[in-house]
């Protein structure tokens, strides 16, 4: 980069050329194959079933934005030159702000990967905390069966024990 004055005002840049920053054999190919990549990946998320609606949603939209950034990166790597300096500015601007948009949208998504994370955490407690009812519930059944079985046994072992000293001493109902 050099420091130049032009018409009295400093300007920071190369200067102009009239070739684009890539040969496009080179940039088109690899667009494609990206474009082919991305819209691959969008429509497998459009089919998915297990993923909640707002996630692809929101997936979607961000595929469809890297879709529409694509060919703009192609035609500022491929295309566009500095010796049109307002196309060139113009082609760099709305990439700057399509990637700018995109992260935004990729963090939207993080945000709500964590509210369905804490949604899912919330319904696990409420579920686990469920399941510990009836887990106590049907130990303190059992508990109170095996203490009225082992109650009863010993009620008769009891009766039986007295039954056979009341025999023994003569005191029996006789």
């Amino acid at each position: 980069m050099s420091l130049s004055v032009f018409s009295g005002s400093w300007v920071l840049g190369q200067a102009e050329s009239a070739t684009p920053l890539l040969a496009w054999w080179i940039v088109f190919p690899l667009a494609g194959l990206t474009l082919l990549v991305i819209a691959a990946h969008v429509a497998a998320i459009r089919e998915s079933e297990g993923m909640p609606a707002s996630r692809r949603r929101i997936r979607t939209v961000n595929g469809v934005l890297m879709m529409g950034t694509v060919p703009l990166i192609a035609y500022a790597f491929g295309v566009a030159t500095s010796a049109d300096a307002r196309t060139f500015t113009l082609v760099w601007m709305l990439i700057i702000g399509l990637l700018a948009i995109i992260i935004v949208v990729a963090w939207l998504d993080a945000m709500n990967t964590v509210r369905l994370h804490r949604a899912t955490r919330l319904e696990t407690r409420e579920r686990l905390a469920e399941l510990r009812g009836q887990v106590a519930a049907q130990l303190e059944l059992e508990r109170q069966e095996k203490m009225g079985q082992h109650g009863s046994e010993s009620r008769a072992t009891r009766s039986g024990e007295h039954g056979s000293e009341s025999h023994a001493t003569g005191e029996g109902g006789s």
